[in-house]
């Protein structure tokens, strides 16, 4: 195969805009999460929060937290400030509230609000519990925004803080213990997360959230197996499968070296969410990413029968059979994938593995136009750019300068401010002995590419050998000198100097430029030339 390690899998999966959550290592400090998850991530450990706050009849007839639980935060505002309206100094009612403005990211208003119904009631648990997830993720918040420094460790100070007094008013509740691992993970005191964590898990061991962070602090402690089973508990006891647990759980097998059961965890993720790109990606990396191409070829067909309209599947197995060099079999599959595919950037990747396919199978045409079709649904897809200009390339060495011309002539219409697709075309037109096109081809590489020492060099030429325009091209050479060490404009600058005579600068020019390259013979032949001139001086 003439594609490098990781192309096709890289190129399949590269515009579909994935980003997978990895969460935070050690070296890495703060946890680190993608918007998506953490609002899914916050909203757990809220519901974890509200359902388990309060007690009796005010837990009874707190519908607020029914709305929270069900996701409907609108709905809970609405309850609350109809709450507050009738009563302004109910605690139950302030931390309701503050669960609110927590949900909407108003952290400062949730701190202020929840302060004050402290000073009211100093051992109302829930207040001081909700108050410690207004500071923490106001930390959070900062950090996220590059504002870290001291603000953030005071806020992470007062989380600490107040979610200790909550244990103190309440020890037999979980969230408070919750609530306080997740804490100590962000500061990456792993071993004190773990402990408070698995004492959340013991008050209440069916928390799918709590097991899920059990297992994050695991993970990021190097703890892989403990963090395997808790990620596995989390996804056993989350409703329906917990699709976030399963990936992490096959990334800690995969720490473990425990390929199957890392494939088991990742084919789990995506029976739950096959629409993620993320899993695939993870599977791939099991088993195709590392040639065990019958392994992975199984693995696809077994969810084939799952989701037979899926167009990952079609597109990883295409992938899979163009490494195992079977080019026939990889295209049947990209076309299935292409047929399938409703997002417009996995059709851009379908089409533009096909192209790879057919250019592996000689079929220039079929490959052009598939790279060409790739580009027009993704115009900020390099990879088809980058495929074509090669594919140019190779043409114009060949002296197929009109089937080199017509693919960088599309590339440059498609892409009209990219100076070096205008130099690539400037330069089979010179080849070609089409000089004017050369020339204008130039000029707008330069135009584009100002401070490019080579393509003013290239530029230069043209005017300089076939325009006669010398003043215009000397200047060029100077401007490339300027900007780095070319040796080409060092050359062609000897050549004028010797030209006008001017042999001392000649013989200075062309010692510089064989300390840059000593083995070019046609400039040290000009040396020589200079010398004998400037002997007789």
């Amino acid at each position: 195969m003439g594609n490098p390690e990781g192309a096709h899998v890289v190129s399949c999966l590269g515009p579909l805009g994935i980003d997978p959550v990895h969460g935070a290592g050690r070296k890495e400090g703060l946890l680190r999460l993608s918007h998506g998850i953490e609002r899914v991530l916050l909203t757990a450990l809220l519901m974890s929060v509200v359902l388990t706050a309060g007690a009796g009849a005010a837990l009874a007839t707190d519908r607020g937290k029914e709305f929270l639980r069900t996701g409907q935060v609108e709905k809970a505002k609405s309850y609350y400030e109809e709450w507050l309206a009738k009563d302004p100094e109910s605690s139950d009612a302030i931390a309701g509230m503050g669960s609110v403005q927590i949900a909407y990211a108003e952290f400062d208003e949730a701190m202020d609000s929840l302060e004050a119904g402290l000073a009211e009631a100093p051992e109302h648990y829930e207040l001081n519990l909700n108050l410690s997830l207004a500071y923490y993720y106001k930390a959070r918040d900062l950090a996220d925004r590059g504002r870290g420094g001291v603000a953030v460790s005071s806020l992470l100070r007062d989380a600490v803080r107040s979610v200790d007094k909550a244990i103190k008013i309440e020890a037999e509740r979980f969230e408070g213990y919750q609530t306080l691992g997740i804490i100590q993970q962000f500061q990456s005191e792993f071993d004190a997360s773990i402990k408070s964590l698995k004492t959340a898990t013991i008050l209440k061991p069916d928390d799918a959230y709590t097991w899920y962070q059990l297992g994050e602090s695991q993970r990021f402690n190097e703890n892989y197996e403990d963090a395997a089973q808790s990620y596995g508990r989390a996804a056993e006891s989350f409703d329906g499968g917990y699709y976030e647990a399963y990936r992490k759980q096959g990334l800690s097998y995969l720490f473990l070296e425990d390929e199957p059961n890392a494939a088991d965890s990742y084919v789990k993720a995506i029976n739950i969410s096959p629409e993620i790109a993320a899993a695939w990606e993870d599977l791939w990396n099991v088993y195709a990413a590392k040639k065990k191409f019958t392994e992975a070829i199984a693995v696809y067909n077994n969810l084939t029968r799952k989701h037979p309209r899926n167009a990952y599947i079609h597109l990883l197995l295409g992938s899979v059979h163009s490494y195992d060099e079977n080019s026939r079999q990889a295209l049947v599959h990209f076309k299935k994938a292409l047929d399938l595919a409703k997002d417009p950037n996995m059709k851009a990747g379908a089409y533009y593995q096909l192209g790879l396919t057919y250019n592996e199978l000689l079929n220039e045409a079929k490959a052009i136009d598939a790279m060409k079709r790739s580009l027009m649904i993704s115009p900020d897809f390099e990879d088809p750019i980058s495929i074509l200009s090669s594919m140019a390339r190779k043409m114009s060495e060949s002296g197929d300068f009109s089937g080199a011309s017509k693919i960088l002539e599309f590339l440059a219409d498609f892409k009209k401010t990219d100076g070096f697709i205008w130099s690539d075309l400037g330069l089979v037109y010179r080849d070609w002995r089409k000089y004017k096109k050369a020339e204008t081809a130039y000029a707008k590489a330069v135009k584009f590419e100002p401070n490019d020492a080579q393509i003013l060099n290239d530029y230069a030429v043209v005017l300089d050998y076939h325009f006669d325009r010398i003043e215009e091209a000397f200047k060029l050479y100077v401007r490339a000198l300027e900007l780095e060490a070319n040796i080409d404009a060092m050359q062609n600058l000897t050549r004028l100097y010797i030209k006008r005579g001017k042999y001392k600068e000649a013989v200075e020019m062309a010692e510089r430029a064989l300390e840059v390259d000593s083995g070019r013979a046609i400039i040290r032949q000009m040396l020589e030339d200079a010398k004998r001139n400037l002997a007789p001086q």
